[in-house]
């Protein structure tokens, strides 16, 4: 029996031996290949002094398979690297796996990033604080920061008090439905201009189902909305329209027998002078009428334009000194070199700005400037202006009045509708849909800015011809007091 313990107690030390030979010789040949590697770690301990280092080396060891030397990275960050007296004890990790997984990742994540910076539509996510993950490169585009600024950010650090708090509610209504999200907002860009964004969302989790997030994306749908709302306002003033135009003829053949009537009473002998005062009257208010039927039927579209080639500065000039000579309100002209000329009605087209210009006027009881631009502009889809894609005359007018109301701004074109009182000399709302109707006719465009306080601009676009034409006149000013 103690033969076999003694017997089984040699092999034992044995194979410890053998093992422990082998496992020196192979130490010890990666400290010959490796020496400089190792002399670099010797140099970190002394470097740092303290009991351990933490060095990241590529070490060379030979592969018993393919008979050949291959690079291993080995950390010391994760094996202690202990200085015991005069000798230093280091142990080996092989994390070549994990760098290589590491860099694949690294790389699916760059991968990733580069598809999101492709897409032309904002996209951003969050944590359940609510603070920014990340972004595509057209998100940092809209709010004005760059991706590394954005992140740890929340609603409140990127967009105005009341709009953040509509986002950080939405958001929290996300985590508690653990819902996708639909929804239009207001979205105030970088450069100051609020958009109609149509924002989808949906939480993001691991995968036990615990919830971390969500990732959104932001569509712009301001020219959609814009485009429906032009043809929502065709709609209805065409409708309107053809209310109007059979009201007006009608109105306009009743006027034509009362003037009639009132010039046969003027014309009778040993009238009071009290009664030839009332018939004065009534034959003015009759003038008046016909001046509203000329509207309504221009509104109507009863008189299509007579297109000939004309001057936009002629009759931008003509229409300014008449309306505004003698009054508080002056004008200045600004005409661009080369102005193109327009196949327009003369006629119509100085009604669409004498109506604007009224309306200028009226902005400003007390008297100031009129500001009148004229210029040559190219229209591409990429404008997001309801026209088709050409060369066009641009006619700003810019007054420095009341201005107009957000709530307001999107019916200023309905006929009938006013801020002003209604009467035939205040206003009857018609101007400036009668204004819309010439443009619109003409194949352009009216639009308009404006903030209750600041003012009120409006935009009118006309079809330019293809040949140039050059204005008599770069500038000018004039029409009332300046």
């Amino acid at each position: 029996m103690e033969k076999r313990i003694y017997t089984g107690f040699a092999i034992a030390l044995i194979i410890m031996l053998i093992i422990g030979i082998a496992s020196y010789m192979s130490i010890n040949e990666l400290v010959e290949t490796n020496r400089e590697a190792y002399r670099e770690i010797i140099e970190a301990i002394k470097m740092n002094d303290r009991d351990a280092a933490f060095v990241e080396k590529h070490i060379k060891k030979a592969d018993a398979d393919a008979g050949k030397a291959i690079s291993i990275i080995f950390l010391g960050s994760i094996f202690a690297i202990v200085s015991v007296s005069s000798a230093i004890v280091i142990i080996h990790r092989d994390i070549t796996e994990r760098r290589r997984y590491q860099k694949a990742l690294a790389e699916n994540l760059h991968f990733m990033q580069i598809l999101i910076d492709a897409i032309p539509a904002p996209i951003f996510y969050k944590n359940t604080e609510g603070k920014y993950l990340g972004c595509n490169r057209t998100f940092e585009e809209c709010v004005g920061l760059p991706k590394e600024k954005t992140i740890g950010k929340t609603v409140y650090d990127i967009a105005p008090g009341k709009l953040a708090d509509i986002y950080h509610e939405k958001d929290e209504e996300l985590f508690k439905t653990r819902n996708i999200q639909v929804y239009e907002i207001s979205f105030r860009y970088a450069d100051g201009s609020l958009h109609n964004v149509m924002v989808h969302k949906s939480p993001f989790s691991r995968i036990n189902g615990t919830v971390e997030g969500l990732v959104g994306v932001m569509t712009d749908i301001t020219q959609i909305r814009r485009m429906e709302d032009e043809l929502l306002k065709a709609k209805k003033l065409e409708s309107i329209g053809v209310l109007a135009g059979g009201m007006a003829h009608d109105f306009n053949n009743l006027l034509t027998v009362i003037t009639g009537n009132i010039f046969l009473a003027k014309l009778q002998t040993k009238l009071p002078d009290n009664i030839l005062e009332e018939l004065a009257s009534a034959e003015e208010a009759c003038i008046r009428a016909k001046a509203l039927t000329h509207h309504l039927l221009v509104f109507a579209k009863g008189e299509e334009p007579h297109r000939q080639r004309a001057s936009i500065y002629q009759l931008i000039k003509d229409s300014a000194d008449f309306l505004l000579r003698g009054s508080t309100v002056g004008y200045k002209l600004f005409i661009s070199e080369n102005l193109r000329a327009v196949e327009a009605d003369a006629g119509q087209i100085s009604h669409a700005i004498h109506n604007i210009l009224l309306n200028a006027k009226e902005a400003m009881p007390d008297g100031g400037i009129v500001g009148i631009r004229a210029e040559n502009v190219n229209i591409s889809p990429e404008d997001g202006i309801p026209l088709k894609e050409g060369k066009y005359i641009k006619i700003s007018i810019e007054d420095r009045g009341v201005g107009i109301p957000q709530e307001h701004l999107q019916r200023i074109f309905d006929p009938y509708f006013t801020t002003k009182e209604m009467s035939s000399i205040k206003g009857t709302g018609l101007g400036l849909a009668v204004a819309y109707s010439i443009i619109k006719n003409h194949d352009g465009y009216i639009g308009v800015e404006s903030e209750a306080g600041s003012g009120t601009t409006f935009h009118i676009y006309l079809p330019a011809c293809t040949e140039e034409f050059a204005s008599t006149q770069i500038s000018g000013d004039k029409g009332g007091r300046s």
